[in-house]
């Protein structure tokens, strides 16, 4: 199903040297199978995930998905879902048009996109907020010079429900069945074991 052919990809950090994040690697994973890569922060796992999606390119090697090189196909032609940890939920959109999202900018029809974005939240256990927004009131993005990326204040629904919203996005986003991507998706999780363990 997805194969990686010698992907390399270097980084270069605003101040600092070159640094080899992915050299030469070669993987394999067959249909159905679950996958899950392992190493330290800085590492490059979440930049080989964004090479798999389509969302930066790598320095050398292909990306094969079922057999056919998707290595110069955007992202939106990949039919991959991608849930990073902070989810990447649109603030101006609801619930529904959050999960529909994908559906939509592959070419399915706005009120199709709906209703299989609400069966699915029916599934998620959160049907009942598809009209709700992220942000209880409209919002506008904060910025810190901490950090070049706005900061959205996500009042409207508890952490939970988000994730959920995200994980439906990311199914919803690889409707015709090919693959999906976690980043430390479920890392809010991970310290509540921890605190109960």
């Amino acid at each position: 199903m997805l194969e990686l052919r010698a992907i390399s990809k270097t980084w270069k950090p605003a101040r600092g040297v070159f640094r080899s994040l992915l050299r030469d690697l070669d993987l394999q994973v067959a249909a159905g199978e679950t996958v899950a890569v392992l190493g330290p922060s800085g590492s490059g796992k979440s930049t080989l995930l964004k090479i798999i999606a389509g969302l930066e390119a790598p320095d050398a090697g292909q990306v094969w998905l079922y057999g056919r090189d998707i290595s110069a196909l955007p992202p939106h032609r990949r039919q991959c879902g991608l849930l990073f940890q902070d989810f990447a939920l649109f603030p101006h959109l609801n619930v529904q048009d959050n999960v529909a999202f994908g559906l939509i900018e592959q070419g399915l029809r706005s009120a199709q996109a709906r209703n299989q974005a609400n069966a699915l939240l029916e599934r998620f256990g959160i049907r009942a907020h598809a009209l709700a927004r992220p942000c209880a009131r409209p919002c506008a993005p904060s910025f810190s010079s901490a950090s070049p990326r706005p900061v959205w204040p996500w009042s409207g629904l508890p952490t939970t429900r988000r994730r959920r919203e995200a994980w439906g996005r990311g199914v919803c986003a690889c409707w015709r069945g090919r693959c999906r991507f976690c980043g430390e998706a479920n890392a809010a999780l991970v310290s509540k074991l921890e605190r109960l363990g």
